[in-house]
This record gives structure tokens, C-alpha cells and sequence, in this order.
């Protein structure tokens, strides 16, 4: 149950279709039919046994790397999905999770990702040190640079345990794409590779001091400022989540 920031192009008309019915939002970030195979899959009684088996593991996979705030928070997005924690260290919350993410899925219309919904990209681990590289922080912040990878306006519900989906309408595309193009960036970004600081500051998934670290996350922002120039230059809003 790792964390990892997906990245989805959406038309303007599909955005504003998005926000008056955000319960289709989740759909973007999924690549199969929503609540079908899975639910069936779910049914089988070798998975939920599996599934079961590993409740513990996939929780401490998920608060590994992050700091009390943040695990406060995920506990919490947890029980407001009906599963607890006791229920994890029981064996019994992945599967508790996964139907409930299955029965949610099945209850939405189709997904609207061939109706308006263009190019994706995954940051896979890389988004919080692709964040922090950009501002020096581990949260967001007012600068724009700090809003690229965690910020936006939140839409839809939370359906992962890691916060809503936040969007960046067309013309704030436009402005990230020419943020993220300034030609000084990248040496500022490579100034800010602290592995000790960002140890400290307890950047999700860890592990900084490992060698090519630096040019894993450089790469990811290239991928990241491709993806909002294209963006742009389509006039295409962006739609992000932790998934």
C-alpha cells in the first residue's frame, strides 16, 4: 500500500464536469473498470485470506516514513472509511478496505477517462522529494513552486486514506508549466538535495542517502515539467491525487 501522486490532463469542460459530480473523479486514477473484476476478485475466499494475512504489513507500509501528524491523519481518514486500526493489527483491514473500495467503485457511473481525460503520469515514491526540491519544505506552501506537486483545490472524496484529488485549472497549468521552465530551476532543486535534511524533515518513502537518489528525482521532475508544458500547450486543466 505504498504512495505514490498521479497525474491526469483533463479538457476544461471535463474539469467543470468533474467538479459538479466529484464522485467521478476517482475514476481517473483507476485502470480498470471500476468495481467489477475486483469485486469478484475480493469474493474469492484464497484472496481475503491473503488479503487478510497481510493487514499488518500493508498498514505499516503505508505510516513508514511518516511523521506522528501525518500518521494521526491517515489513522483517522482510516476510520472515517470504517476501518479501524485495531481491525489491521486483527488481520482483517486489508480486506475490509479492499471490498469497501470495490463497493464505492461500483456504486459510480463509468469512468469519464475516455471522455475528456488525456495524458497521465505517475511520480510513483518520488513526488515528496520532487516536492521538497522545488521548496525546500515538506508541506505545501503560498509559493507556487510548493503547490505543484501537493497543492491545488481539493475535488471529490477520499477515497485512498491520503486526502481528496486537487486540480490546477487550465490557466494555473499554464503558470506551473512556466515555473517549472525557468531555465535556473534545476540548479536551485540540485542546491536543496540534503539527505540528512530531508531525513529530518521524515520525506516519504525515506531512504535519501542512497546513491542516485539525485538523478532519480531530477528525472522524475523533467517527466513532471514535460507533463504540465504539454498540458499547457494543449490549454488543458490538471487533475492530481495520492493514490
Amino acid at each position: 500500500m505504498s504512495m505514490t501522486a498521479r497525474f491526469v490532463q483533463v479538457s476544461p469542460d471535463t474539469l467543470q464536469q468533474l467538479i459538479a459530480d466529484p464522485e467521478r473523479v476517482a475514476e481517473l486514477f483507476t485502470d480498470a473498470a471500476p468495481g467489477v473484476g475486483f469485486g469478484k476478485l475480493l469474493d474469492n475466499p484464497k484472496v481475503q485470506e491473503r488479503l487478510q494475512s497481510m493487514g499488518s504489513k500493508l498498514l505499516s507500509g503505508a505510516m513508514a516514513g511518516l511523521r506522528p501528524d501525518q500518521r494521526e491523519a491517515l489513522t483517522k481518514r482510516l476510520a472515517a472509511l470504517g476501518v479501524s486500526l485495531e481491525a489491521f493489527e486483527a488481520g482483517t483491514g486489508g480486506a475490509a478496505l479492499g471490498k469497501l473500495k470495490a463497493s464505492r467503485a461500483g456504486n459510480r457511473p463509468q469512468a469519464s477517462r475516455r471522455a475528456g481525460a488525456g495524458a497521465s503520469i505517475s511520480l510513483d515514491k518520488d513526488w515528496h522529494g520532487v516536492h521538497f526540491l522545488l521548496c525546500g519544505a515538506a508541506e505545501p506552501g503560498g509559493t507556487l513552486l510548493s503547490q505543484v506537486v501537493m497543492g491545488g483545490v481539493e475535488v471529490g472524496e477520499d477515497d485512498n486514506g491520503y486526502g481528496p484529488a486537487r486540480y490546477f485549472t487550465a490557466d494555473r497549468t499554464a503558470e506551473i508549466a512556466r515555473a517549472l521552465a525557468d531555465p535556473a530551476l534545476e540548479a536551485a532543486m540540485k542546491a536543496r538535495f540534503d539527505p540528512a535534511r530531508m531525513t529530518a524533515a521524515e520525506l516519504y518513502p525515506g531512504g535519501w542517502e542512497q546513491a542516485g537518489e539525485l538523478d532519480r528525482l531530477m528525472e522524475s521532475f523533467r517527466e513532471l515539467r514535460e507533463f504540465f508544458t504539454a498540458a499547457s500547450q494543449s490549454h488543458r486543466a490538471v487533475i492530481t491525487c495520492i493514490v
